[in-house]
């Protein structure tokens, strides 16, 4: 039943301004979940005059993973320096792994096969010592996060040939050491949209992490697998 409206006549005007709810004037902190990612998420309400917002804060390093890492075991105590040498020793250790297996095996719990790691490990490496450089050499330092899911798709990380991967991991290594050296020196630190404050130590151990967790990755992959029985071309 819809009830009637007030005649006009009867309706009394407010002199009372709208004021928004201010919430206690306080932030407002509250973890969702990404759907496409599965990555968790911490939302922040920050009131302002008319300047209300929502930034997320991504958790990510020992917040994320714990210290050591409950997976991989990674230490986030260790120095950059330490960081860059993991970083370097990547092509090889990614080569040891691979004697004898085709790259292209899978794990019924893992959505990539070891090729596709590999590629995941070049992109992400590329795209930091990408930021590092923007922010040293033009003081450009705000860097935006990306999908590495929907990067894998573009991509077509599973199909790409092992060898072909090596490759690139060679030269991505050596341009992510070159820059990641060369921000240490300089003091750099990025704005990144969802982490905030990143230092390019804290580039350093986060790449370093990315590199050794996949190795784990690539580990249990082969380790489901089998002994390896091929002598791959990428070896």
């Amino acid at each position: 039943m819809r009830l009637p409206s007030t005649p006009p006549e009867l309706r009394v005007k407010s002199s009372i301004p709208h004021v928004e709810p201010d919430f206690k004037a306080a932030r407002r902190t509250f973890e969702t979940l990404d759907t496409l990612t599965h990555r968790r998420r911490q939302l922040t309400y920050q009131p302002g005059n008319g300047s209300e917002r929502i930034t997320a804060v991504e958790k990510w390093g020992a917040d994320l993973y714990g210290d050591p890492c409950a997976g991989c075991g990674f230490n986030w105590s260790l120095t950059p320096e330490e960081a860059i040498r993991i970083v370097t020793g990547l092509p090889a250790r990614y080569r040891e792994l691979l004697d004898g297996y085709t790259g292209h095996e899978r794990h019924p719990e893992l959505a990539w096969n070891p090729a596709a790691y590999i590629s995941h490990v070049v992109d992400n490496l590329r795209h930091w010592a990408e930021g590092l450089a923007g922010a040293r050499l033009s003081e450009a330092t705000d860097i935006l996060g990306y999908d590495p899911d929907l990067l894998a798709q573009a991509r077509h990380y599973n199909d790409i040939a092992p060898a072909a991967a090596l490759w690139s991991l060679e030269r991505a290594v050596s341009a992510w050491s070159a820059s990641v050296t060369a921000a240490l020196r300089h003091g750099v630190v990025l704005r990144h949209d969802a982490r905030g404050p990143q230092r390019a130590q804290d580039v350093a151990r986060n790449n370093a992490h990315d590199g050794y967790h996949h190795a784990w990755d690539i580990e249990r992959i082969l380790d489901f697998a089998g002994p390896a029985i091929f002598s791959p071309g990428a070896s």
